[in-house]
C-alpha cells in the first residue's frame, strides 16, 4: 500500500502523470495498483496547451520555409520560361526567314563559310609554327649572348 500512496502522490504533483497515462508499462502499473485516473488540473491543461502551441508554431514555421522555397523555385522557373519563350520566338523568326531563301543559295552560302573556316584553320596552324620557330631562335640568341 505504501507504493500505491507514493505513486498517487507523484501523480498528484504531476511528476509521473504522463508515464502512468500514456506509457503501456505505466498504464499496467496504474491498473494493477487500482489507481484512478484523475481529471487533469488547469495547470496540466495549460502546460499541455503551451506544448501543443509550441509544436504548432514549429510546424507553421516549417511550412512557411517550405512555401518560401517553393515560391522561389516557381519564380526561377517563370524566369527560365520567359527566356526560353524569347529564344523560341527568335528561332521561329530565323526559321521563317530561312524558308524564303532558295535551297541552292543556302548551299552556296554554306560552302563559302566552310572555305573560310578551312582558310582560318590553315592560317592558325601557320601562325603557330611561326611562333614556335621565332621563340626557338630568340632562345638560342639569348643563350649565345649570355642573357639567359
Amino acid at each position: 500500500m505504501r507504493v500505491k500512496a507514493l505513486i498517487e502522490n507523484l501523480v498528484k504533483r504531476g511528476i509521473g502523470e504522463k508515464f502512468f497515462r500514456e506509457d503501456p508499462t505505466g498504464k499496467l502499473i496504474a491498473n494493477t495498483l487500482g489507481l484512478k485516473r484523475s481529471a487533469p488540473g488547469p495547470e496540466s491543461l495549460f502546460k499541455d496547451l503551451s506544448l501543443a502551441s509550441t509544436k504548432m508554431d514549429e510546424v507553421v514555421k516549417q511550412i512557411q520555409e517550405y512555401t518560401k522555397g517553393r515560391e522561389e523555385a516557381v519564380l526561377e522557373l517563370q524566369s527560365q520560361l520567359g527566356s526560353l519563350s524569347q529564344q523560341e520566338q527568335e528561332l521561329r523568326q530565323r526559321i521563317h526567314s530561312l524558308k524564303d531563301v532558295p535551297l541552292p543559295a543556302a548551299e552556296y552560302f554554306a560552302t563559302l563559310i566552310e572555305k573560310r573556316e578551312k582558310r582560318s584553320a590553315l592560317r592558325d596552324y601557320v601562325l603557330f609554327l611561326v611562333g614556335v620557330v621565332v621563340s626557338a631562335v630568340v632562345a638560342v640568341l639569348l643563350r649565345k649572348f649570355g642573357w639567359a
